[in-house]
């Protein structure tokens, strides 16, 4: 009796145990835990990415373009605009063409030994003791500006030359020169600014660009200096000189 019953119990145990053990273990993580969908414990981590660079080389822009001086007046404008300005005063307008026009055709009279005197249609138009001026500031202003090499020929019985336009190119052209003298400054001020921002942000060596600036020796000292991270990943901070991570790779 009592071995039937033992035979029973062990027939029931093992009819619960069985389907248990064939089943597959819904977690073989030691903590009870799933890997992530689509990655393997044991071979990959989905926390362990290689890192991709988000600026290359190719990426970096060209750097700032050195500034070109600003051209300087030429005698020739610096004359028409004294001649224009100064027609206009005495009650002769004159236009850009028209000077030009009149200019030549002066240069040319006086290159055939004539005497060079002209007036202007609107200088005709003035009374006659007004119109010896405008001519004389008109022959001045052909010989000061355009045929340099001519010679005024003596002025006509009872009048005599009072113009002064070549008097005043001097001061004119020294005025020119410093205006843009000021107007470069200023340029080369904003170059040196961007060429420092432009070598901090994108770590790269700008020394060659400073050093190509006119007249400025030693500039590059002045934004040299700041932190650049090398190939191998070592900090430099010789950043903006010549030969910056020169043992380290170069800068990354």
């Amino acid at each position: 009796m009592r071995s039937t019953r033992a035979v029973g119990i062990g027939i029931l145990a093992a009819s619960l145990i069985l389907p248990v053990a064939g089943c597959a273990p819904i977690n073989s993580s030691p903590m009870g835990l799933s890997s992530p969908s689509g990655f393997s414990s044991s071979t990959e981590s989905p926390y362990e990415r290689p890192v991709t660079p988000t600026t290359s080389q190719a990426a970096i822009p060209a750097p700032p373009v050195l500034p070109v001086r600003p051209a300087d007046d030429t005698i020739e404008e610096i004359v028409e605009d004294t001649v224009l300005a100064r027609s206009q005063k005495m009650g002769a307008k004159l236009s850009s063409a028209e000077w030009r026009n009149l200019r030549t055709t002066i240069c040319d009279n006086l290159e055939a030994g004539r005497a060079g005197l002209f007036l202007s249609q609107a200088a005709n138009a003035l009374a006659p003791e007004d119109q010896w001026p405008v001519t004389d500031l008109y022959l001045d202003g052909a010989i000061s500006g355009t045929c340099t090499t001519a010679k005024k020929p003596p002025p006509p019985i009872g009048h005599y030359y009072t113009s002064d336009v070549d008097f005043g190119i001097h001061y004119r052209l020294l005025a020119s020169y410093k205006v843009n003298d000021i107007r470069y400054s200023g340029l080369i001020t904003q170059y040196i600014k961007d060429v420092g921002d432009y070598g901090r942000r994108y770590g790269v060596d700008v020394s060659y660009l400073l050093d190509a600036v006119p007249g400025s020796p030693g500039t590059s000292g002045s934004i040299s200096g700041y932190d650049v991270v090398c190939a191998d990943g070592w900090v430099s901070s010789s950043g903006g000189k010549q030969g910056a991570c020169s043992h380290h790779g170069g800068i990354r």
